[in-house]
């Protein structure tokens, strides 16, 4: 028995052997892919925080042009939002609500103006739908309003909703003047 046990391990040495040998450099290579999971995790976040923070930059810049253009009030714009939840804090005075310093109007404009940059970032082409966008804003700024909403139409389906007949008569004129809309 001993001596068919040797023959037996002298035909299947080599095979043992590469077998060990390959078990040897699994568990090799298992101590070199511990190190990846955090490497990965890291470079998730990172990537997460530079998008975050490229979005983030391209809305300030958004925000900053359609503020501008709707003649609004000068707003602190901050974005305190964590773990992947966005958000945007605008501000004038520390600790005091817009509401409380601004009128409805100039409410609507700030909300107006951000609606407004956020639909302007890349993104797939969803539906808008609005409801009376120009409700408590003064006649100055309807024609700009105007003018973004059949600029929004070029890319995206936008459903106006509004009881403002000024309003609606410039939209419409606007869009006889371009049929293909």
């Amino acid at each position: 028995r001993e001596l068919e046990a040797r023959v037996r391990l002298r035909d299947v040495l080599a095979d043992l052997e590469k077998h060990v040998t390959r078990l040897k450099w699994v568990a090799a290579a298992g101590t070199v892919l511990d190190a990846f999971p955090g490497l990965l995790r890291s470079l998730t976040v990172t990537a997460k925080a530079a998008s975050e923070q490229l979005l983030n930059q391209d809305f300030e810049r958004l925000f900053k042009s359609e503020c501008v253009a709707l003649r609004a009030p000068e707003v602190k714009l901050e974005f305190p939002g964590r773990e992947g939840q966005p958000r945007r804090k605008k501000t004038l005075a520390a600790r005091y609500a817009l509401s409380a310093i601004l009128s409805e109007g100039e409410q609507k404009v700030i909300a107006l103006a951000d609606f407004l940059a956020e639909a302007g970032l890349p993104r797939a082409p969803d539906p808008i739908v609005f409801d009376d966008p120009v409700n408590s804003l003064d006649y100055k700024r309807l024609e700009y309003v105007v003018t973004r909403i059949v600029k929004l139409s070029e890319s995206r389906q936008v459903v106006v909703f509004t009881h403002n007949i000024w309003f609606a008569v410039e939209l419409l004129s606007r869009f006889e003047k371009t049929p293909d809309q």
